[in-house]
């Protein structure tokens, strides 16, 4: 397997005053994510296989602090093709601040979904 540019990680968070199954249900609740998450349009289920020469994830946590939850996202991506990776090191450093701007927007509607639920 060729070598992958893999980015630093983003690692997000926000602190939501609800408890942590609160939380948990809000983001594993797939069926009406798009009522928490105004810029979901459509939700598909995707393989293992790469998807193009980028594949990107995210691993959300839900961690108990103080009377509420820590929920955090971390994203990550790598490119595989050497286009991919040019691209990669050439674009990445314009997108990063997209990037975290679309996760921390995601984080704050669970948030506010999770608080005026509650």
């Amino acid at each position: 397997m060729p070598q992958a540019f893999r980015m630093k990680p983003i690692l997000l968070c926000v602190y939501v005053h609800v408890s942590q199954a609160t939380v948990w249900t809000a983001i594993t609740t797939i069926e009406d994510c798009h009522l928490r998450l105004p810029e979901v349009k459509k939700i598909e289920m995707l393989t293992d296989a790469a998807i193009g020469s980028t594949p990107a994830g995210a691993i959300l946590r839900v961690k108990p602090h103080a009377s509420g939850t820590t929920l955090e996202q971390e994203f990550h991506a790598r490119a595989l093709g050497i286009a991919a990776k040019i691209m990669a090191v050439i674009m990445l450093p314009l997108m990063i601040g997209s990037i975290r701007k679309m996760i921390q927007g995601d984080l704050d509607a669970i948030k506010l979904h999770c608080e005026t639920k509650a």
